[in-house]
């Protein structure tokens, strides 16, 4: 092999060498890239969740300020001592009420209807304090609301606090026969 061919054999070398470095550097290059824009994505989330944590903590406390105004709004009546005192504290209850609820709705914060009676349980917007065996409604309706529950947006920001009708215990085959003539006590026939 001549002097010329072996210098061309090393510079190949050197250029493929230096082909796969360049190819190496490009992909790590991509996957850096790729990494730094997931981390974005998430960082993006994460600011996200902790804003709606945040919000979603001072919407609770209106929520709370808006069930005591409710409550003062059902103990003040004209029927009590000094009945003009007891307006004006109605009204001005009534106007501070609507202006906490207008607050609410311009944030995107909605009530949960339940018709009484009517609206199935569900349990990802309701909450249910007690199951009631009724025969007036089907198991598993809301029977009360006792504390009124709140969206924001789609998502459930406090539940409806629910009372649910249940079904009425099945008698049982014993029940039933008690006290009849095939039976007696002691679980002999009647003819004993």
């Amino acid at each position: 092999m001549t002097a010329g061919k072996k210098k061309l054999g090393s510079k190949a070398r050197e250029i493929e060498r230096l082909e796969g470095e360049r190819d190496a550097i490009q992909e790590r290059l991509q996957r850096s890239a790729a990494d730094l824009a997931n981390l974005r994505r998430r960082q993006g989330e994460d600011v996200a969740r902790l804003v709606r944590q945040g919000v979603g903590g001072v919407l609770g406390t209106l929520l709370t300020l808006l069930d005591h105004i409710d409550l003062a709004l059902e103990s003040a009546t004209d029927d009590g001592p000094g009945g003009d005192s007891a307006a004006a504290l109605q009204s001005g209850l009534q106007i501070t009420r609507e202006e906490v609820r207008e607050a609410l709705r311009r944030e995107g914060v909605s009530r949960i209807e339940v018709t009484p009676g009517e609206t199935a349980f569900d349990h990802d917007r309701h909450e249910a304090l007690a199951a009631v065996p009724t025969a007036d409604a089907d198991p598993g309706v809301v029977l009360t609301e006792e504390r009124g529950g709140w969206l924001w947006g789609s998502s459930v920001l406090r539940a409806t606090r629910v009372t649910v009708a249940a079904a009425l215990p099945e008698e049982t085959d014993q029940e039933e026969g008690a006290g009849t003539p095939e039976s007696d006590d002691n679980g002999n026939g009647g003819d004993a």
